[in-house]
C-alpha cells in the first residue's frame, strides 16, 4: 500500500499503514461473516489488511481494469483469493444490492467523484441501517 498515514513512533512507514489500515478494521467492528465496501480499492492493498486482520469479505470496487486484475492477482498471491473479491465498476453507480454491506470505508479515492453526493449516496444505499 502507499496511502499516506500517520507516521507512529518506532514504525516504519510500512508498518504505519498496515497499523492505519487495521484501525480501520477495528473502526468499522469487521468480523468473519462481515461484508465490507472498499470504495475505489485501486490494486487493494487496504483490502488485504482489512480482510487479513478481521476476517470479514471485503469487495473492492474500481473503474480500472488493470486495477482489478492486479488486486486479484495480490489477493491470491497472498491466499486472500476466498476473503477478497474486486467488481470493475463505476462508484457513483454500483453494481450492488441496497443494504447489502455491514460497513464501507474509502481511502484516497472519493476525492475524484465528480459529485461527491453522488459517491456518497451510493454508500448509504448499499449499507445495511445500523
Amino acid at each position: 500500500s502507499f496511502h499516506f498515514s500517520p507516521k507512529l513512533p518506532h514504525k516504519s512507514w510500512e508498518g504505519s499503514e498496515a497499523a492505519h489500515e487495521a484501525r480501520i478494521a477495528t473502526v468499522l467492528q469487521a468480523k468473519p461473516g462481515d461484508k465490507i465496501l472498499d470504495c475505489g480499492c485501486g490494486v487493494g492493498g487496504p483490502m488485504r489488511t482489512i480482510s487479513a486482520v478481521s476476517g470479514a469479505h471485503v469487495v473492492g470496487i474500481t473503474i480500472n481494469d488493470y486495477q482489478v486484475q492486479r488486486a486479484v492477482r495480490h489477493n491470491q498471491k497472498q491466499g486472500l483469493g476466498p476473503l477478497t473479491s474486486v467488481v470493475r465498476g463505476d462508484f457513483t453507480q454500483m453494481p450492488f444490492e441496497a443494504k447489502s454491506f455491514d460497513g464501507a470505508y474509502a481511502i484516497e479515492a472519493t476525492c475524484h467523484a465528480p459529485k461527491l453526493e453522488a459517491v456518497y449516496g451510493e454508500i448509504f444505499r448499499v449499507l445495511k441501517p445500523g
